[in-house]
């Protein structure tokens, strides 16, 4: 037998070898890493998996953790006990969508659940001691439950915002002057635990504080007239801050001695984005000019004007996208340069600044423009109120009575929320998971399309079909925590 020979009868001998599935190799076990999933937050609901493994995990079970193969693709769902809202992941997965987390390693998710915050002023005692509080109050979607969370000895506003772990609620508290008076202190940057416990974040004596937000790292966003500098006092400006939950890191982000930033802001990933009057050119920052949209790194860092507008008018504050790609906001601007006059619409424009076009193309609306817009968390649709008939379908004449409509991005297309005549709907804000949409309104409680006695906060599903009272009111009013109530009396 040839060598050439002896080598061909081994190789047909191996692969016959090789063909005979008895003598195949089994492949080895894939490598599991695992998934464990907690559930925080002042609400309840549970956390479901799929493929199974993580089966109805509870804020009461403690951490849950299942085994997954390496490389696959575990889709968590989120269900909210009734009456509760899913305000959103931590950890593996962020904002209030689809989670879906790919196994490479050990992970970790967290999911939080929280009733829904609202303000509240009511009368307290009677004849000239009788005192104005305002207090922060948590309910179920369907108002049972309601239960205040802030003290009479404070009087609290200006936010309801849970935390993304939903243990936290910031707000703006004041101390009461006197045990008699009607009077507020200086207002401060507050965090309130869902026992009632509350902490203040800052402590001015001096400088005002007003709009606030927590960012997406768990930063907390303001606007203050302190001075740049840090020092406290009561400045002729204010300025955009952030600073820690603890009160520590507290840093101006911009410095502004001049024309100041609005109260209204919003902020994405890295970025804030504020109103000014500012002027376009950095030498030029103190001196008043018209109205625009800036943008400055949460990092810190110089701003950037999005707009350039050199002529005054009506300009809203600027909502980020949830995707942060995009700004929108109100402007009184003519639709093209063959209009011939400008007329109130919602502009979109990237967040870059580049391809600023109107969204909306009415010319009688009424916009309110002092009335922030909201994002849907799937980023398809706009809502803003409008003195705007909502029963006409196509550019509606003015009514006396403001409505909220809903704008499609894609399209521009502009749909009625709400359809009241003869009282208002306003300040609405959206439930982080997309499911709720809250606002405030002076409406008969029955539903009937009259006046109410007192203000109160309206819960509806996401596409307006079923509104209902979240709060029950007859003498003092309730707000959705859109609207800022004056608390500097």
């Amino acid at each position: 037998m040839t060598f050439r020979s002896t080598l061909l009868t081994t190789a047909l001998l191996l692969t016959a070898c090789s063909d005979d599935p008895d003598n195949a190799v089994a492949p080895g076990p894939k490598a599991q890493h695992p998934l464990s999933i907690t559930v925080t937050g002042a609400g309840a609901g549970h956390v479901v998996s799929t493929p199974a493994g993580i089966d109805t995990c509870a804020r009461t079970s403690g951490t849950c953790s299942a085994p997954f193969d390496e490389g696959a693709v575990v889709t968590l769902a989120a269900v909210p006990a009734p009456g509760y809202l899913f305000n959103g992941w931590t950890g593996g997965c962020s904002g209030a969508s689809a989670c879906a987390v790919t196994i490479s390693a050990a992970a970790e998710v967290r999911a939080s659940f929280v009733p829904v915050p609202f303000v509240c002023s009511h009368i307290i005692g009677s004849g000239p001691g009788a005192l104005l509080n305002h207090a922060v109050w948590t309910a179920l979607t369907d108002g049972t439950q309601a239960m205040p969370m802030t003290s009479a000895e404070l009087t609290s506003s200006g936010g309801g915002w849970w935390s993304r772990d939903g243990e936290r609620l910031l707000h703006l508290s004041a101390p009461r002057t006197s045990q008699s008076g009607a009077g507020a202190g200086v207002p401060n940057l507050t965090l309130t635990t869902p026992d009632g416990f509350s902490r203040p974040v800052t402590k001015f004596v001096k400088a005002w504080v007003f709009e606030n937000a927590w960012s997406s790292e768990g930063r907390i966003l303001f606007v203050s007239t302190a001075s740049p500098d840090g020092s406290d006092v009561n400045g002729a400006q204010s300025n955009l801050w952030v600073v820690n939950p603890d009160g520590s890191g507290r840093t101006a982000l911009t410095n502004l001695l001049g024309p100041g930033v609005e109260a209204n802001f919003s902020s994405s990933a890295t970025h804030a984005f504020y109103l000014s009057r500012r002027g376009l050119q950095e030498f030029e920052k103190d001196m008043a000019a018209a109205p625009n949209i800036w943008k400055v790194p949460l990092s810190g860092g110089q701003s950037l004007p999005l707009t350039t507008f050199t002529k005054g008018g009506l300009l809203g504050a600027p909502e980020v996208s949830p995707d942060g790609t995009q700004v929108a906001f109100m402007a009184y601007l003519p639709l093209d340069t063959s209009a011939e006059k400008p007329s109130m619409n919602i502009w979109l424009m990237n967040a870059d600044g580049s391809n600023l076009r109107p969204l909306t193309r009415l010319l009688k609306s009424a916009m309110n423009h002092t009335a922030r817009i909201h994002w849907m968390p799937d980023g398809t649709r706009i809502l803003f109120s409008s003195d705007s008939h909502p029963l006409q379908p196509v550019d509606p004449e003015t009514l006396e009575v403001s409505n909220l409509f809903s704008a499609d991005v894609a399209t521009g297309a502009v749909t009625p929320f709400t359809r009241l005549t003869s009282t208002g709907a306003a300040h609405a804000w959206v439930s982080p998971d997309g499911s709720r949409v809250f606002y405030q309104s002076y409406g008969n409680l029955e539903g009937a399309d009259v006046s109410g006695a007192a203000f109160n906060v309206w819960s509806a599903d996401r596409d307006g079909a079923v509104h209902v009272p979240l709060t029950r009111e007859l003498v003092d009013d309730c707000y959705s925590v859109r609207q800022r109530v004056n608390i500097y009396q």
